[in-house]
């Protein structure tokens, strides 16, 4: 409950005083890195949850 009190705080802080980017020169998000990364990083948590028990 905590938890998301505080994330929920730090959202609306954050969308209040955190400046939007304006620059056309952004470039576009890279979606197959965000997934590649992700799946990498649930492999590496799966991993060191596991090993105890796989040796």
């Amino acid at each position: 409950m905590v938890n998301g009190a505080a994330a929920a705080v730090t959202l609306l802080f954050a969308s209040r005083f955190v400046p939007d980017s304006l620059d056309p020169a952004t470039p576009p998000l890279d979606y197959v890195g965000l997934v590649l990364s992700t799946v990498a990083l649930g492999t590496l948590v799966y991993s060191i949850i596991e090993a105890p028990d796989r040796g």
